[in-house]
């Protein structure tokens, strides 16, 4: 995390750099905005876009609108550009906490949710899996390419980023891909700083 400052909400940003992979633009927006997603309690997602010119991959930035969801804005994407996949942050129930209590509450919630998560066959929980609202917007998404491109078989990805992990659906027939984030990438608690951002668009 850089320590810029946090998005204001109801706004996004159409962050400046650009990747070669769709990965590489996902591990950039783990590293760099994931911290702000905690330190907010919401969930941030954005379009993973692709320069129809340069054919590299960029993100948008927007943060949710409430802490276990959040809309994605498919037109926030620039134009010159086209959407190829989406992603978002999974944040634990502490995140956000201000107070000593809601840090227990949220500590005995994230323990209960992990146990959850093993007892039903789902190691992590909900923080280290997509729920069904996840894997629908990848398959709504991919039922429009399909029908866009006629012939080809087209699937629209949806990454989730976890304090530990990033995830990746895109076929409910295939296995989900799964890449383990870096420790020097994984979340550290911070107090932002006051370096500047790009300007933020509602």
């Amino acid at each position: 995390m850089s320590g810029i400052r946090p998005i204001p909400p109801g706004t996004f940003l159409v962050d400046s750099k650009r990747f070669d992979t769709q990965l590489a633009a996902v591990r950039h927006a783990a590293n760099e905005y994931y911290t702000e997603s905690y330190n907010a309690g919401v969930e941030y997602n954005g379009v993973i876009f692709r320069d129809n010119h340069t054919h590299r991959y960029g993100i948008t930035v927007r943060p949710g609108d409430r802490w276990h969801g959040a809309t994605v804005h498919m037109k926030d994407a620039p134009r010159g550009t086209s959407q190829y996949a989406v992603w978002h942050t999974h944040i634990p129930f502490r995140a956000g906490a201000t107070t000593t209590a809601e840090e227990i509450v949220g500590a005995i919630l994230d323990g209960w949710d992990l146990l959850s998560g093993f007892v039903f066959g789902f190691p992590g929980g909900g923080l280290d899996n997509f729920s069904g609202d996840d894997t629908s917007i990848s398959d709504i998404g991919s039922e429009e390419l399909t029908k866009k491109y006629k012939w080809q078989h087209r699937r629209f990805p949806i990454y989730l980023i976890s304090p530990t992990l990033i995830k990746q659906y895109s076929d409910p027939i295939k296995p989900e891909k799964v890449w383990q984030r870096e420790r020097t990438q994984q979340h550290q608690k911070r107090p932002p700083t006051h370096h500047t951002r790009p300007k933020h668009h509602r």
